[in-house]
């Protein structure tokens, strides 16, 4: 590989600017804050779904597992608020989460942490 590959690397974009990317998301991860509404989780920019629920159930809805490129990536979500609703995490569509079609997070600081591992999404502690 020559040096204008490594300049010019995946049409125009650095390697430096890959690494100085990557890095930004290591040290400050997309953090979604979410109240008041349900959320469909975005699998291409989201990490940390941090849901407010107050007193209503919240929805949370993971990426559809077939037709992705982003085997791998990890989704946590946490409830933050003492309030008396549930998030409920869904699979999208028919997907499931551990056998089942949803999970539930009821108390202050419980979360999922989930991972995409091929038409999987599997707990991990």
């Amino acid at each position: 590989m020559k040096w204008e590959d490594i300049i010019a690397f995946e049409g125009g974009t650095s390697v430096r600017a890959k690494l100085n990317d990557a890095l930004a998301f290591a040290i400050n991860p997309p953090i979604v804050n979410v109240s008041n509404t349900n959320y469909a989780i975005n699998g291409n920019t989201d990490k940390y779904i941090c849901v407010t629920t107050g007193n209503s159930d919240r929805i949370i809805t993971l990426p559809a597992l077939s037709g992705t490129d982003w085997e791998g990536n990890c989704f946590i979500i946490i409830k933050v608020d003492t309030g008396t609703g549930r998030v409920v995490v869904n699979g999208h569509g028919a997907d499931q989460i551990m056998g089942q079609a949803f999970v539930s997070i009821g108390y202050q600081w419980e979360n999922y942490k989930l991972l995409k591992n091929g038409s999987l999404w599997i707990p991990i502690f």
